[in-house]
């Protein structure tokens, strides 16, 4: 890194980033940055957190800024972006539809049976696909996964470090779930426990 490289870019701990190491925050930020670009700059003085100089495997949290070299952030319009499919009027429309909530960092999707969430073989349209080309303002990321046939509510995340937050609360159990069932009949009791496996049954 030169003088012309150390021109500093300062950037406020998210909620989702707290507790990680500095690196992997940078990471949020600039996925591709390497590592040993990292480590050059904190040996230069370069990295800073609050104004301190720190060491990349240091712990961040909330609230916090943190200050690194600008060149960093060219890295990250070098990382391909992904792969989109072309949408129609329809499509749009349906996928609009499908929108029951939207913020900063989230969009909630009513998803219907029928349709895949990710790609797979023989599957050409899924909502991950669709969602990746519904807004161009931002990366729609899928966070949790439901079956095909399967309708339910489907979140993505608005940038990579809301991703990252929502799929660990998801993998830790933090998110509140409720299933419901369509039942042929009356049960004889009010309540019990079901400790058999679901069968798929179809149609013919």
């Amino acid at each position: 890194m030169n003088k012309n490289q150390t021109l500093s870019v300062t950037k406020i701990i998210p909620i989702e980033a707290s507790g990680v190491r500095l690196d992997r925050c940078l990471r949020l930020w600039i996925p591709k940055l390497a590592q040993s670009l990292i480590e050059k700059a904190a040996r230069k003085g370069l990295l800073k957190l609050d104004g301190k100089k720190v060491k990349p495997s240091h712990l961040v949290n909330e609230g916090q800024s943190i200050s690194f070299p600008e060149i960093f952030l060219s890295l990250a319009s070098n990382i391909p972006a992904a792969p989109s499919v072309g949408l129609t009027r329809k499509d749009r429309s349906w996928l609009k539809s499908l929108i029951l909530y939207e913020d900063n960092d989230i969009v909630v999707l009513n998803k219907p049976p029928g349709i895949a969430v990710q790609k797979g073989t023989g599957i050409t349209k899924s909502l991950d696909t669709m969602m990746k080309s519904y807004e161009t303002a931002y990366m729609a990321r899928l966070v949790h996964r439901l079956d095909r046939e399967t309708s339910g509510i489907l979140v993505f995340a608005k940038s990579l470090p809301m991703a990252r937050w929502l799929t660990q609360a998801f993998r830790e159990r933090k998110v509140q779930k409720t299933y419901w069932a369509l039942v042929y009949g009356v049960p004889e009791v009010s309540q019990g426990v079901i400790s058999l496996s679901l069968s798929k049954k179809t149609n013919s």
